[in-house]
């Protein structure tokens, strides 16, 4: 996946190097705007699913183009925050597992719009998105010795769908405030959990470990990535 990431980058540099002054590039920084997501178990009858209602942080997007054919190409990554529905290891616990999400996605398309002030782009794009949730319960005594249980909960898939980005350059000058919002399908992925208790024995022994794991396959789903920042317009 990296290798195809990188090859894709040495693509656009090599493109925007090619085209010399005719080729226009958007770097920006901004907000990934809160949408969610939920997954659900392809096994018949199961009840069973994971919820992510809210998924939000930092956008960091290019997007470049050919001022004279309209040919554009487009890239983005987000860092998020990721809420969710699961429990934590402790019932006691008044709350639910927050974790960290990552998408990046690469594309190209056109932009019919395209001038000093303003760039709209639409774009046809294949991405990978992944989520990570953590929690760690603390020690807990168990007879004569200690036992601190971990859980791990992460979820990936690819995903390919459309976008739409504008961009609106006040005054002609660098710096621009962009808007963009992809709807894509994520392809039917894997829910994987783990959960991890270590047991250490207050009389030096030797500590035991006990792991138990899950495998969901669950379906794909539709989901929206919009974000809002400031782009350098060079």
């Amino acid at each position: 996946m990296k290798k195809i990431f990188a090859l894709a980058a040495m693509l656009l540099i090599g493109m925007s190097a090619f085209a010399g002054e005719a080729w226009k590039n958007h770097l920006g920084f901004g907000w990934r705007i809160p949408t969610g997501i939920t997954l659900s178990e392809t096994q018949k009858n199961s009840d069973w699913e994971l919820k992510m209602p809210v998924q939000t942080g930092l956008d960091v997007t290019y997007t470049g183009v050919h001022m004279d054919s309209g040919f554009s190409v487009r890239a983005f990554m987000d860092y998020n925050i990721s809420s969710s529905n699961v429990q934590p290891i402790n019932p006691n616990d008044d709350y639910n597992l927050y974790g960290f999400n990552f998408d990046v996605a690469i594309g190209a398309g056109w932009a019919p719009v395209r001038n000093k002030f303003f760039l709209l782009g639409f774009y046809g794009i294949l991405g990978f998105d992944m989520t990570h949730l953590l929690d760690t319960d603390a020690s807990v005594k168990i007879g004569n010795g200690s036992a601190i249980t971990t859980e791990v909960i992460s979820y990936g898939s690819f995903f390919a769908g459309g976008n739409a980005t504008l961009a609106w350059t006040p005054f002609g000058g660098k710096f621009s405030f962009y808007g963009s919002a992809t709807a894509c399908y994520n392809f039917p992925g894997i829910v994987n959990s783990e959960l991890e208790t270590k047991y250490e024995p207050m009389d030096g022994s030797e500590a035991s470990t006990t792991k138990y794991s899950d495998m969901k396959k669950v379906f794909g789903t539709v989901r929206i990535i919009p974000a809002v920042g400031i782009s350098w317009r060079f």
